[in-house]
């Protein structure tokens, strides 16, 4: 078997020679004919003609698809570069209207400062909340050491926030006046009637706040300005809540009860102003300047009654 094998191939020196031969031959006749000798060349030029073609295809063909695995590849690296630079501006296009939003939101703390001239104010940004939408407790970057102080009230929007209710350092927690635990003394601000503004689990998907404990012949009437009450003993006076949506007669016919729309928007707080005096602070300042006042009028009073003394005397 492995004698027939080697008899039936072809020695690749035989084939080498042979076609060393066949060349040498084809040198011999182009130079003994030359030129003149179109038989030989046009033989030649058939049987080589298709070859070179082909060839020539070939390389076109492998050329072609080089270029093109060049272009694919250049094409892919220009729109990884492009998309990075997309997302860069888009970066960068977010950050600047986040700016804006926060430029804004700025303005209009500094609008509701003006608003408040007596009140003395420190600005805070809500660094985290609880797991409701609508802000029911949450947390600012100021605490003792920018003297923030529980009870100090919170406002924004123009409007009461709520107030704080824990302290730290470098933080503090604030309760609004939606959460269901909080209630507010307030008052009409044109009728000056009195109430009691609740937070309220059943008014939260409306964003309403409840009102209640209104007199039967209270003057309040729908789209009347609820503003916090002087009879509060923390919330500081004249703060705006917010205004009457709707009120009810209740059960017993003494009472009735009403919804305020409240003027802040909870679903959307970022900033806030810490109002930095307390209502127990105010109170004492008051009742320091009415006594300061009373002791003034005595003292003029004793004056002019001396002096009358004094001229009665003279006179007699």
């Amino acid at each position: 078997m492995k004698q027939h094998k080697k008899n039936g191939g072809v020695n690749p020196k035989y084939l080498f020679l042979a076609l060393l031969a066949v060349c040498c031959v084809l040198i011999s006749v182009s130079f003994t004919w030359g030129a003149s000798n179109n038989i030989v060349q046009s033989t030649l030029g058939t049987l080589i003609a298709p070859m070179q073609t082909g060839l020539n295809s070939i390389g076109t063909w492998v050329s072609s698809l080089v270029e093109d695995s060049r272009t694919v590849s250049e094409l892919q690296e220009e729109n990884e570069a492009l998309q990075l630079e997309v997302d860069t501006l888009k970066s960068q296009i977010s950050s600047m209207e986040n700016n804006l939003s926060e430029l804004d939101d700025l303005r209009e703390l500094l609008q509701l400062k003006e608003s408040y001239p007596n009140y003395s104010m420190v600005g805070a940004r809500i660094i985290s909340s609880d797991a409701s939408n609508w802000y029911d407790t949450f947390t600012i970057d100021k605490g003792t050491n920018d003297g923030i102080q529980v009870d100090m009230n919170v406002i924004a929007d123009n409007g009461l926030v709520g107030i704080v209710i824990e302290t730290g350092v470098n933080h503090s927690i604030v309760r609004s006046i939606t959460d269901d635990s909080s209630s507010v003394s307030a008052m009409d601000a044109i009728s000056e009637d009195h109430c009691i503004v609740n937070g309220s689990l059943e008014e939260k998907d409306t964003g309403l706040l409840t009102v209640e404990l209104i007199r039967d012949d209270a003057q309040m009437a729908e789209g009347n300005e609820i503003i916090t009450s002087y009879l509060s003993d923390k919330f500081l006076p004249g703060l705006t809540i917010g205004y009457i949506t709707d009120i009810t007669e209740d059960s017993s016919t003494l009472t009735k009860s009403a919804r305020v729309t409240p003027v802040v928007d909870f679903e959307h707080l970022r900033n806030v102003l810490v109002i930095t005096q307390l209502k127990a602070d105010l109170v004492e300042d008051e009742a320091l300047n009415n006594t300061s006042e009373t002791e003034t009028e005595t003292d003029s009073s004793s004056q002019t009654a001396q002096t009358s003394s004094g001229e009665t005397g003279e006179s007699r």
